[in-house]
C-alpha cells in the first residue's frame, strides 16, 4: 500500500504513512496559467493499493477535480485499488432536493467517488444516507479522542452541543451534556431559544461537529451570556474571518487535524492509520 498526498492534507498524509511504515509519496499538482490542473505520481503504482488523503477544504471544488485526476491515473498506471481518505467529506448538506429546480449535490458527488474510488475513509462525516454511495464508506468515530482530551484539558467543564445536529457527537462523548435549541436562518445568521439552567463558576465547553462561519458558537454564547467558555469541534473550516471572530468571544478555540489550521490541536492520524488496518484495503 502506497499513502499519497494531495494538496490539502499532506502533513497529515505523511503522519498516516509513518504509523503504517508504508512508503509515502506526494502528489505532483501544477496549475497551467489558465487554471487546469496537472497531476503526476512520481512512483510505480502497478498493482498497488493506492491511498489518497485528501480533505475537502479550502477550496472544495478545486480538491475534488483533483482527486478525480488523480484516482483516474492511478486506475491507468495499474494501481489494484484506490482508496480515498477524505478526513473532511464536503458536499454532505444537500441531499435531497428542497427548492425546486436545485441540485441535489450529495447525490453527484457521492456517484462521481462511487465510479472512481473502491472505498472512502473518512472522519466523522455530516452525512444522512450513506446508502448514497455504492462503495463501501468507513467512518473514523474519534469520540474516544476528544473524550481523552477533554478529560486532561476541561475535567469539569459543562459540555454543551451547539445543536441537535451535533447532539449524536456530544452525546458518546458525556452523559450529563446539554443540547442547544437552533434554528439557522442562512449560512450566517442562527437563533436559539429554551431556558438552560447552567452551573455557575463552572467552565463551559461549547461541542459541534463543524465550524464553518462560527454563528453556531458566537450566538450560543451571546444566548447563554457565557464569559468563561471554550470551543471545540471536529472539522475547523473557519471561512473567511470566522476563527479571528470567533476568538473574540472565547478563551480558547480546538479543532483537530482533518483540515490543518492554527488551531488544529488534536491529531486522529493514528486513528486514520488503525481504520484502514482493520478494513484491509
Amino acid at each position: 500500500m502506497i499513502i499519497v498526498g494531495c494538496s490539502n492534507s499532506k502533513h497529515l498524509a505523511k503522519s498516516i504513512a509513518k504509523k503504517l511504515n508504508f512508503s509515502y509519496q506526494d502528489l505532483n499538482l501544477d496549475i497551467a496559467p489558465d487554471g487546469e490542473l496537472h497531476v503526476r505520481f512520481d512512483d510505480d503504482l502497478k498493482d498497488k493499493s493506492v491511498v489518497l488523503v485528501q480533505s475537502f477544504y479550502p477550496h472544495p471544488n478545486h480538491s475534488l477535480m483533483e482527486l478525480l485526476f488523480a484516482a483516474s491515473t492511478a486506475r491507468d498506471l495499474g494501481a489494484r485499488k484506490v482508496i480515498l481518505v477524505a478526513p473532511y467529506l464536503a458536499y454532505l448538506k444537500e441531499d435531497k432536493r428542497v427548492i425546486k429546480g436545485e441540485c441535489v449535490s450529495t447525490r453527484v458527488v457521492s456517484e462521481l467517488l462511487s465510479k472512481n474510488f473502491d472505498a472512502v475513509v473518512t472522519v466523522e462525516p455530516h452525512l444522512h444516507d450513506s446508502q448514497l454511495f455504492t462503495i463501501p464508506i468507513y467512518n473514523v468515530d474519534i469520540s474516544e479522542l476528544l473524550k481523552d482530551y477533554i478529560k486532561k484539558n476541561f475535567k469539569d467543564a459543562v459540555i454543551i452541543g451547539a445543536d441537535n445536529e451535533s447532539s449524536k457527537l456530544v452525546n458518546r462523548i458525556s452523559f450529563n451534556s446539554i443540547i442547544l435549541d437552533k434554528k439557522r436562518k442562512d449560512a450566517f445568521n442562527v437563533s436559539l431559544k429554551g431556558n438552560y439552567n447552567l452551573p455557575e463558576g463552572k467552565e463551559v465547553l461549547i461541542v459541534d461537529d463543524i465550524i464553518s462561519t462560527g454563528s453556531s458558537m458566537i450566538e450560543a454564547i451571546k444566548f447563554l451570556k457565557l464569559k468563561k467558555v471554550n470551543c471545540l469541534a471536529v472539522h475547523g473550516v473557519f471561512i473567511g474571518g470566522a476563527l479571528r471572530e470567533l476568538e473574540k468571544y472565547a478563551n480558547k478555540i480546538i479543532t483537530t487535524n482533518t483540515i490543518s489550521n492554527e488551531s488544529s490541536e488534536i491529531d486522529v492520524s493514528n486513528l486514520i492509520a488503525k481504520k484502514l488496518l482493520e478494513i484491509k484495503l
